[in-house]
């Protein structure tokens, strides 16, 4: 599993499921290409399969407020196949959201199980809404 820089052709190589195609329809069209590629924190998770590269997602944190961010996970409909070591890539990039941000919000979108966003240490907030607080905060 490798972390690479996002860039928004990214997004196009993957296979989105209906879920995920829902929650981006609700946001202008190319906002969140934009926000992510402009947040200097956003990243694709590939996973190498010999002489195939394989985007299973992108990742990334976008500023909302002062020390706010919603973090964003968008998936590719193969990373079941690395379910562990694609939780382990979104746990490493929030670990570096952490540092930058003392709340990282999250919007769950469908069929998203809540023991993912536990598993992650996010607090329900209630209407699929799930907040993350830095220690200390």
């Amino acid at each position: 599993m490798t972390l690479i820089p996002f860039k928004a052709w990214h997004l196009d190589m993957m296979r989105l499921t209906s879920p995920v195609r829902d929650i981006l329809g609700k946001y202008p069209s190319g906002a969140i290409v934009e926000r992510l590629s402009t947040a200097g924190l956003a990243f694709t998770v590939v996973a190498d399969e010999g002489t195939e590269i394989r985007i299973l997602g992108v990742v990334g944190a976008v500023p909302l407020r002062e020390g706010v961010a919603e973090v964003f996970v968008v998936v590719d409909e193969n990373r079941h196949r690395f379910r562990i070591a694609f939780v382990k890539a979104v746990r490493q990039i929030l670990d570096r959201a952490r540092e930058r941000f003392a709340i990282i919000e999250a919007l769950a979108a469908d069929g998203v199980p809540p023991r993912w966003f536990q598993w992650l240490g996010f607090e329900e907030m209630g209407g699929g809404r799930w907040r993350l607080v830095r220690e200390g905060t």
